[in-house]
């Protein structure tokens, strides 16, 4: 099933996690407790894992511990190699989360980065971009192919969700607090 949220604030990095596990699974509350538990154990002062305003924005490090609760890993897609989309019918990946650069007009001191999907649903590619209304459809791998290739020579990071071996899952949602 394709699932779908359009983008609130920051929070593409929730939107884009829902999308990947085809449900609305995680709320903001989950994110900010998984940040705040993060900022605990590193000892850091303010929120370096999510936007100071408390808006979303949050970083690879939240995204991996939210995803542990449901049994799964992050394996970063190395830059020198092409992406091969025959990985979408391994039996343990879920799909694919990317995050781009992307520049905002209130963010006068720079860009920030912005979280999408990319998931394989009975042989058609689905884009699922909380920037976009819908869901954008590729029926052909070359486009694919040539979106994920463009994403990484823009100093973008793909990021492939898996399923971790049943002996190292934590499966510990309620422990963030």
């Amino acid at each position: 099933m394709v699932y779908h949220e359009t983008q609130k604030f920051q929070y593409c990095a929730i939107h884009a996690v829902n999308a990947l596990l085809g449900y609305a699974a995680f709320t903001v509350q989950d994110f900010e407790q998984v940040a705040k538990q993060l900022g605990k154990e590193t000892g850091y002062v303010g929120q370096p894992y999510r936007s100071l305003l408390g808006l979303g924005d949050y970083d690879v490090n939240v995204i991996g511990r939210i995803l542990q609760c449901k049994g799964l890993e992050i394996e970063w897609q190395d830059k020198r190699v092409t992406p091969q989309l025959e990985r979408f019918h391994e039996p343990h990946i879920v799909g694919l989360l990317i995050n781009v650069y992307i520049r905002r007009w209130w963010r006068f001191w720079g860009s920030s980065r912005h979280w999408s999907t990319i998931k394989l649903i009975q042989d058609k590619y689905y884009w699922l971009d909380s920037f976009n209304q819908s869901p954008i459809v590729w029926t052909e791998p070359c486009c694919v192919e040539h979106y994920l290739q463009q994403l990484l020579l823009q100093d973008g990071e793909l990021l492939w969700i898996k399923q971790i071996e049943q002996d190292r899952s934590l499966h510990s949602c309620n422990r963030w607090v």
